[in-house]
């Protein structure tokens, strides 16, 4: 679900909630702006009715607020979902003309790069809504046929490229089925966004 096409970009998400009836809390999207895309993936603890509610209110709440300083983002949802169950966020500021990106990420989200350069990105420890740390951006550069991806832990921490090697080939939204289907755990909320800057 969530497939689409921008100058230069192409983007998909895929969620899977563990509990299909009653949603989950494993959310990820991308916000189109002037210069820049923003890249949002959350993870609310736990898992059902109630994570699915939360994680809706943040998204729509971010929705609503877009902003291209991903500190400032991360700093907002925190007062906005303040003593409630928490989460974990990553937001990244994607430049389209240069593909300079600024992100930052607070719990245990996985942001990787794929391409010219791979590698893990660092996120901080902490749970946005209830115990937030100082956040700090950091920076990299998406190369041309570079793939950007944010995944949840419902799906597998440590995969290789050689464990797929279409990522950088595949239609967009089959990278992020894929990825899904081939590292799902499967006992958890599951959620993979991925970006491609265009050759």
């Amino acid at each position: 679900m969530g497939i689409a096409e921008t100058t230069g970009y192409e983007y998909a998400v895929a969620q899977e909630p563990l509990i299909p009836a009653e949603g989950g809390g494993d959310r990820g999207f991308v916000l189109e702006q002037k210069h820049s895309l923003l890249v949002v993936v959350l993870d609310v603890l736990g898992h059902g009715e109630k994570a699915s509610r939360l994680a809706s209110e943040c998204e729509t709440f971010l929705r609503q607020r877009p902003a291209e300083d991903p500190c400032l983002i991360l700093q907002a949802l925190h007062e906005h979902i303040r003593k409630s169950r928490g989460a974990a966020v990553t937001a990244a500021s994607v430049d389209r003309e240069s593909g300079n990106t600024s992100y930052a990420a607070v719990g245990n989200i996985c942001a990787r790069l794929f391409g010219v350069h791979h590698k893990r990105l660092v996120n901080q420890d902490g749970v946005v809504g209830y115990r937030m740390p100082t956040v700090r951006s950091r920076t990299f550069t998406l190369s041309r046929g570079g793939v950007f991806l944010v995944y949840t832990d419902g799906i597998r921490e440590h995969f290789h490229e050689d464990d797929y090697p279409g990522m950088r080939d595949d239609k967009i939204q089959v990278v992020a089925d894929e990825i899904m289907r081939r590292f799902g755990k499967g006992t958890d909320d599951a959620c993979c966004c991925v970006l491609r800057r265009q050759k």
